[in-house]
């Protein structure tokens, strides 16, 4: 079967290099955003896989519903901890981040609060204790540090984690921010891109 990549950055053939030999990958997508446009699990989810998508705005989870059946979709947002935070609602750029609503250009945007869960809280709530999670993508437009920091790594282990370096809209790298939560939980970088 010929493989048809979905993502940006080519990240979902990078990931099926990786992971060609796992029958059914399971994947959470934090920040899922559009079921196919841009998508780094769509290609997973034609090849059979599953996994649970994590979407706060409405209309988009809303198409996840109705491609993704064999997917959990949740509209929600994932963070530090349980609790409500404000969202601003720009689209793709939709965010979480207090800092970078306060930098950007988001006065026409529509606020409000949505419900937010640690990873290690929907790992729990929605999966078996020895579902293993082949890859974990963060894409959340400057709150990465913020879901990381919401992993509790004795209980969800994903295999990969693929989370976005970048400050949203730019190239100016900014993993400094998030990248020692993972090196210090005995992860290695194995790729950059961008």
């Amino acid at each position: 079967m010929r493989f048809y990549t979905y993502a940006q950055e080519f990240e979902d053939l990078v990931l099926y290099v990786v992971l060609k030999n796992i029958n059914k990958v399971f994947y959470i997508d934090v920040g899922a955003n559009d079921p196919t446009h841009l998508s780094v699990t769509r290609a997973f989810y034609e090849r059979g896989g599953n996994g649970i998508n994590i979407e706060p705005l409405r209309d988009k989870c809303r198409l996840l519903e109705e491609e993704r059946v064999r997917d959990i979709n949740l509209c929600i947002g994932a963070g530090e901890q349980e609790g409500e935070l404000e969202f601003v609602c720009a689209g793709t750029g939709s965010t979480f981040s207090k800092e970078i609503a306060e930098e950007g250009d988001f006065g026409h945007c529509a606020r409000h609060k949505k419900k937010v869960l640690t990873l290690t809280q929907i790992y729990q709530q929605y999966c078996s204790e020895k579902q293993e999670v082949h890859f974990c993508k963060i894409d959340v437009e400057g709150f990465e540090k913020e879901v990381l920091k919401g992993c509790n790594f004795n209980i969800f282990r994903p295999w990969i984690f693929l989370v976005e370096s970048a400050k949203p809209g730019t190239n100016i790298l900014c993993y400094e921010k998030w990248e020692n939560i993972l090196l210090n939980n005995d992860y290695i970088l194995a790729y950059s891109k961008g």
